[in-house]
């Protein structure tokens, strides 16, 4: 069985007046949503991925 790893940074602003906790949100479905189009679920022909085999993990974050 074949398997990838990845460190993926990412990076994005609010938009002025909101609270930090869209940041954490927008990051989790971010990260949910990047699984998703790894297993292909999200259309198109199949991606070759095994089916329920992508595990995301948010390692580190930090709000500035």
């Amino acid at each position: 069985m074949t398997k990838m790893t990845a460190t993926i940074e990412i990076e994005f602003e609010l938009a002025e007046g909101q609270p930090e906790s869209v940041a954490v949100g927008a990051l989790a479905r971010g990260v949910g949503m990047l699984a998703t189009s790894i297993e292909g679920v999200t259309g198109g022909g199949p991606s070759g991925v095994k089916k329920g085999s992508v595990r995301t993990k948010i390692a580190d974050q930090e709000i500035t």
